[in-house]
């Protein structure tokens, strides 16, 4: 009774059946405060559904890729990251983030001989051992700092110290290649003549001061014309302003792993331009987890790296390079795509509006998925009967300036070489991962590993 009138009691409520669920849930969830809301129960009624939901199947863009005529290339360097948190046993309030990122180059053939149902684990351990390169670093993460310096002052210097010593200083040669976008003198970002004004020029916020900082073209060092701060193209990464008051203390760490991955295949693929035909054409790089960054480095290097994997593009620079994402939103959304994603070289690109209404919650109508951070475009592929990859490769329409939201398989690179080549990687011992991201995963497990130059190992091989 409310204000003399009666309240008709809400429906009776059938739990979820304890077949889908654990008891325990089956009894929480039968208890809702929203039982009553018919949307919720039609809801609750769909997860019980074992079956996927095959609501809205976007046939119309499947589409089978012939890869019969496409050679696998000869080649992976496949590269991997690590991050983990040491504690000081005496003194456990003070913790460093470890960071670790390894490279393992192994031959397409000698895969071939691995592809048993039952691999040798002795057999993954010889394909490091010619081709193997590993890095390592440490920032301090929690109480911990460089004497007479401060939180903030010594996680930039550790910075600046891994970017300066990682590869003999390659990774920052690959920094300033991108932020000066050296492979064209007259890039629109850097155009003489523009002037700082340009909505193009890059920027960053000082980490000192917060003013807007346009540093000069082919320069490491520079001065804050707001603070005067000493301040290098380290800091224009962004990576010191991860760690806000909603983050948590090792994001700058984590952050940090992830862009030395990425310029460590960048800097790979600028080499194997560098040697010519013969190389750029015959080795696939292969990143564990997607072409996408995150934090403050996604808003300063995404732009470049379309528009220098665009270059290569257009200037018929024939070059091979993908990711594999194996955890995360569009991993589990494989299971969806189950009841009509059947045919072997099938290949589905998610448009936007299939990524944010089925893969992600990510914002309204006008919202556009990895615009920020996504420097290549998402696909499924089917490999073979049991393995479907979320593989993420470059996309030709994509530039400085330019997301192509909506993509087809033919704005995708390379993607017939990917997937001829993926196919000779898979094995039924390890399902869904690529065998040179097995021999990653081993190198980040190993406490030291001898560092070799894939590149002069392999071009002595080919």
């Amino acid at each position: 009774m409310r204000n003399g009138s009666v309240i008709d009691p809400a429906p009776p409520f059938a739990p979820p059946s304890a077949r889908a669920l654990t008891p325990e849930w089956a009894a929480k969830l039968g208890h809702l405060c929203t039982a009553g809301d018919p949307l919720v129960r039609d809801m609750l009624a769909g997860f019980q559904q074992s079956s996927a939901d095959d609501g809205a199947v976007p046939v119309s863009r499947v589409c089978t890729v012939d890869t019969s005529r496409v050679a696998p290339l000869g080649h992976v360097i496949a590269v991997g990251g690590s991050f983990a948190s040491v504690p000081n046993v005496l003194a456990p309030q003070k913790v460093l983030g470890y960071v670790k990122v390894a490279s393992a180059s192994v031959d397409v053939a000698e895969i071939a001989q691995l592809r048993a149902p039952v691999i040798n684990p002795e057999a993954i351990g010889r394909l490091l051992a010619d081709g193997a390169d590993t890095l390592a670093t440490v920032l301090p993460v929690g109480n911990v700092r460089i004497p007479g310096r401060s939180l903030l002052q010594s996680v930039r210097h550790a910075l600046l110290a891994t970017f300066e010593h990682a590869q003999g200083g390659s990774l920052y040669d690959t920094l300033e290649y991108l932020l000066s976008y050296a492979w064209d003198g007259d890039a629109e970002p850097w155009r003489a003549g523009a002037g700082d004004s340009t909505k193009y020029r890059p920027r960053f916020p000082c980490p000192f001061c917060d003013t807007a900082v346009w540093f000069p073209r082919y320069r490491r060092q520079f001065r804050c014309h707001g603070c005067g701060a000493d301040l290098t193209l380290v800091d224009a990464l962004g990576l010191i302003t991860d760690a806000s008051e909603s983050s948590s203390d090792s994001a700058v760490a984590m952050n940090l792993k992830a862009v030395l991955e990425h310029l460590t295949l960048l800097t790979y693929l600028r080499r194997l331009v560098e040697m010519g035909p013969g190389f750029h054409d015959r080795v696939m790089l292969l990143r564990d987890g997607p072409l996408m960054l995150r934090g403050g480095a996604a808003a300063r290097l995404a732009d470049p790296m379309r528009a220098y994997l665009r270059f290569l593009d257009s200037q018929g620079i024939a070059y091979c390079l993908a990711g594999v994402e194996r955890e995360g939103a569009f991993a589990s959304h494989r299971a969806q795509l189950e009841g009509w994603f059947r045919d072997e070289n099938a290949v589905f690109v998610p448009d936007n509006r299939y990524v944010l209404e089925r893969v992600k919650h990510a914002g309204g109508a006008t919202a556009v998925y990895g615009r920020r951070g996504l420097y290549g475009s998402k696909a499924y592929c089917r490999i073979d009967a049991q393995t479907v990859f979320v593989l993420t490769l470059p996309n030709r329409r994509h530039d400085f300036d330019a997301f192509a939201a909506d993509s087809t398989p033919e704005d995708l690179v390379a993607l017939s070489p990917v997937l001829s080549t993926l196919k000779e990687l898979v094995s039924r011992h390890f399902p869904g991962v690529p065998l040179p991201l097995v021999a990653v995963e081993r190198l980040l497990s190993f406490p030291r590993h001898a560092t070799t130059d894939l590149l002069e190992r392999l071009s002595e091989a080919l």
